[in-house]
């Protein structure tokens, strides 16, 4: 799904899958979904009521910006409402852009993978890639290759994956993590986050450098992971 001719790029959405329980999304190339007006993009979203069990595998993503200054994201795979123990395994994901709007939000930033809502989930043996120059718009942006949106996404098993944010900036104040979480997220009791290799991060970004995972104090030689 896609073209690498700019005028047959996707806009929105390569698949949205809504209100479906055992869904499965698997070997699919999803090439250049790419806009620069206002709305979110994405390369496979799963939305809705209601949903459980669904799996996206095996899927290869490249090519997914939303370069808009007026506050909108972008995202690999977004679990975005209605969602409970989704698969989300050996997946390659790469070349993601998005603007400089803001370091804060929780929404219009570019993520990699991003579990918005929804208990229950697995997240094994996927490689997330982000690199290049975030050119578009003034503030201060973020991007990370895997966010958990609210401290109420929990029982999740994070493990087995490469996340590497190579990101930089024109904005000054930039913040490349590998995994960005919600503040005052408990591993301990809401999540298995384990066996993960994170990598890169350009020193001349300003994410934090260290964080909690279930009692144990971790810390980095350079800027991996942080808080919303």
């Amino acid at each position: 799904i896609g073209s690498a001719t700019a005028a047959d790029y996707a806009i929105f959405r390569a698949i949205y899958v809504a209100n479906c329980t055992g869904a499965l999304i698997q070997g699919n190339t999803l090439l250049n979904i790419r806009s620069t007006i206002s709305s979110s993009c994405g390369a496979i979203e799963l939305s809705g009521a209601t949903g459980s069990g669904n799996t996206v595998s095996k899927n290869r993503i490249a090519g997914v910006s939303n370069t808009s200054t007026g506050g909108w994201g972008s995202a690999g795979i977004y679990v975005i409402s209605g969602n409970n123990n989704t698969i989300i395994d050996n997946n390659l994901i790469y070349d993601l852009q998005g603007a400089n709007y803001s370091s804060v939000t929780t929404t219009f930033n570019t993520y990699g993978i991003r579990l918005a809502v929804g208990t229950g989930h697995k997240v094994y043996y996927n490689s997330v890639n982000l690199y290049g120059t975030i050119n578009s718009g003034t503030t201060a942006s973020a991007s990370t290759a895997i966010a958990i949106g609210t401290t109420t996404v929990t029982g999740l098993e994070i493990r087995n994956n490469i996340f590497s944010n190579l990101h930089v900036s024109t904005a000054t104040g930039y913040q490349a993590f590998c995994i960005r979480y919600a503040s005052g997220y408990l591993f301990a009791t809401a999540g298995n986050i384990v066996n993960n290799n994170y990598y890169g991060v350009p020193a001349t970004n300003t994410a934090t450098t260290s964080y909690f995972v279930g009692g144990t104090f971790f810390s980095f030689t350079s800027s991996k992971v942080g808080l919303f």
